[in-house]
């Protein structure tokens, strides 16, 4: 059922077309202008020179399609998870629905990424009190493991950022040649990290997962979290594997699920709710 499922709707992963830049400096905060996004109450931290996916953010179109997935759920004073939260845009957003009395947790192991987030944070006061930011990446043990990232996010390369030996688009040589690092970062679970703070699984409602190929491994670390069945979740599929691991997770605990978007690239986003 699930082998067929694949087959009918994924499109087979293939590599981006690479352009190869030169690594550039991350931008300092004077480099970077404050741009209102459309129709919602928050402000974002661009260069001035915009790509496609920075002028769709300020556009409030980055991603729409999650937001038509989730207009029937009800997320007033709830708590959201933002897994692979990049520079905000969903942590705001999510923010936005939760409100005052909700919480967005946004986890991002990216040193250069999360402290775009806290800045886009820093200039929206009244939503950086409903939300954490969390320097982890999530997986399905606690430890350290090695942590490939890019500090150039103006080009978008910083959203490529993973966890080494997982299974992304790309090669090695690949992420080598538009100059990505590797460092060292902690990993948690979801359920040891929902324990731990001591939050209400029943209140937990929504959670994104964008994590470039550990899309298996978060989810194996998130069994209660899956199991209790409250919440919805977006995943981004990074590959085959990936897609299979996530169609039989899912539809093994009862939940139904929906592709949003098939990316020409091979990578594949779905919604799962019960």
């Amino acid at each position: 059922m699930i082998k067929e499922m694949i087959k009918d709707f994924v499109p087979p992963i293939i590599f981006r077309n690479l352009k190869i830049y030169k690594n550039k400096k991350t931008s300092s905060l004077a480099s970077l202008s404050q741009y209102k996004i459309l129709n919602s109450s928050f402000k974002m931290l661009f260069s001035s020179e915009l790509k496609e996916w920075s002028s769709e953010m300020i556009s409030n179109n980055y991603d729409g399609f999650i937001y038509s997935f989730i207009q029937d759920l009800k997320l007033d004073s709830a708590v959201a998870l933002d897994i692979g939260a990049h520079i905000g845009y969903h942590t705001l957003k999510l923010s936005e629905k939760t409100g005052s009395a909700g919480k967005v947790f946004a986890f991002e192991p990216n040193p250069t990424n999360k402290e775009r987030l806290d800045q886009n944070l820093d200039i929206n006061p009244d939503i950086k009190r409903v939300v954490s930011t969390i320097p982890f990446a999530l997986s399905d043990m606690e430890g350290e493991a090695k942590f490939c990232f890019s500090r150039n996010i103006e080009e978008g390369f910083s959203s490529g950022s993973h966890l080494v030996d997982m299974e992304t688009p790309l090669v090695d040589n690949d992420f080598n040649q538009l100059g990505f690092e590797e460092k060292s970062v902690k990993l948690t679970t979801l359920d040891i990290f929902i324990s731990k703070e001591a939050i209400d699984i029943n209140q937990i409602k929504f959670v994104k997962i964008d994590v470039e190929g550990a899309e298996t491994a978060v989810l194996k670390g998130a069994k209660n979290l899956i199991e209790n069945g409250q919440a919805w979740f977006v995943i981004e599929i990074h590959s085959i594997l990936n897609m299979y691991n996530v169609f039989d997770i899912f539809t093994s605990n009862h939940y139904s699920v929906k592709i949003l978007k098939a990316e020409e690239d091979g990578r594949l986003i779905v919604g799962c709710k019960k």
